[in-house]
């Protein structure tokens, strides 16, 4: 498997993979970013086009949205949105 860490900067959200995939992708509106996908079987050229980009966080909650364009070897290959919505963990069973 593989560990995904998400870093939240100003404008900007980073997504490094770590383990059994190696990957960082940066994702900032209407620019580019390149970098290796790498796995036991090779390595990519994997870059992304971020077009939406919204970061909501409060003390317990929040909501990430990302649209993107993904291109691998320069080639377009899919556009794509990643949403996480992130909670505070209940203690209590449920």
């Amino acid at each position: 498997g593989a560990t995904t860490l998400l870093k939240l900067l100003p404008g900007r959200v980073v997504l490094v993979r770590m383990g059994t995939v190696e990957q960082k992708l940066e994702f900032a509106m209407g620019e580019e970013f390149r970098g290796p996908y790498i796995t036991q079987y090779g390595r990519m050229a994997m870059g992304v086009r971020t077009n939406a980009l919204s970061v909501s966080l409060t003390a317990a909650t929040g909501q990430i949205d990302i649209g993107y364009d993904l291109t691998v070897d320069g080639v377009w290959v899919s556009a794509n949105t990643l949403s996480i919505s992130i909670r505070e963990e209940n203690t209590h069973g449920h």
